[in-house]
């Protein structure tokens, strides 16, 4: 398990057997189109990471996110801003009014979370990143 801060929002991502969730657990505000707290991103059972986080749903023969058709994309975030093992970490980030992109202060954790997924974690894709050094099997 781990989480997810994005400009809007905070995530908990977590691996259930054969699939993985993206919950939103919270938000600075209800934006037009945004799910509710507490709800899943919808339509999908694997998670990629990348700009934002994204519910997809694999073709049976490719499970690389970047081959897929916009038909196996499920429910999208707003931008990255930092990931991490800590909840208190996590909301710690999401306090702060200037974050940024993959903001720098937080990268040493991001990249601590995208190491811990790995290149071949069953549920959870990290996909390109732009400017981003991050482990990725995909660069």
């Amino acid at each position: 398990m781990f989480f997810v801060v994005t400009m809007d929002s905070i995530y908990q991502v977590r691996h259930l057997g054969d699939r993985a969730v993206a919950k939103k657990i919270v938000c600075k505000k209800m934006a037009q189109n945004s799910i509710p707290v507490g709800e899943i991103l919808p339509n999908g059972t694997h998670v990629a990471i990348g700009e934002q986080i994204t519910a997809y749903q694999p073709k049976i023969d490719e499970r690389r996110f970047e081959l897929l058709t916009k038909k196996h994309l499920g429910g999208q975030t707003s931008a990255i801003v930092g990931l991490f093992f800590s909840k208190q970490r996590a909301e710690a980030c999401f306090r702060w009014e200037d974050k940024t992109f993959y903001d720098a202060r937080w990268m040493c954790e991001t990249n601590k979370v995208l190491s811990a997924i790995g290149e071949d974690h069953p549920t959870v894709y990290i996909y390109r990143i732009p400017g981003i050094t991050a482990p990725s099997h995909n660069y």
